[in-house]
């Protein structure tokens, strides 16, 4: 069964782990976003 699950990973498997990954860098945060330094008084 350990492998199954290793060749076809569930599809809330990937949504899970796709997600994190790609919602950073389709629109990242305004607290890593250097363009918005006066949206981030804490990184200056």
């Amino acid at each position: 069964m350990s492998t199954s699950s290793s060749e076809r990973p569930k599809p809330s498997d990937l949504a899970g782990l796709k997600k994190p990954e790609v919602s950073p860098q389709e629109h990242p945060h305004p607290e890593t976003d250097t363009d918005t330094p006066s949206d981030t008084p804490s990184d200056s």
